[in-house]
């Protein structure tokens, strides 16, 4: 008999069981998939803006145009009322995009 494929988008728990007013707050795969997503994130970023040089390399050039791209898309969608949102938006779309990248990875949660 074949293994079951939706398998790999069961939640389960990651350590003990942790309850706080009746709420299952407990660390799960998902959490862990999170935390994985938010550390390369923030290795992207870092790493692109370690060397700041006036010809930029390969990963500073990606990240400015991540960058350029989310704040492009706010200013003809929502226009300048909504700079103050860019952090928020970027934050998020970077999040949703590097979840989406590392679904696509065998046997990794979504």
């Amino acid at each position: 008999m074949a293994a079951n494929p939706m398998h790999q988008f069961t939640v389960y728990r990651i350590g003990p069981e942790i309850n706080l007013g009746g709420v299952d707050i407990s660390f799960t795969n998902a959490g862990l998939f999170m935390l994985i997503n938010v550390f390369l994130i923030l290795g992207f970023l870092f790493s692109a803006a370690k060397k700041k040089s006036i010809v930029p390399s390969k990963i500073q050039i990606l990240s400015e145009l991540t960058y350029t791209f989310v704040a492009k898309m706010i200013n003809e969608t929502a226009g300048s009322k909504a700079k103050p949102f860019f952090p928020f938006i970027f934050t998020l779309f970077m999040f949703v995009l590097f979840c989406n990248m590392v679904g696509m990875l065998p046997y990794a949660f979504t």
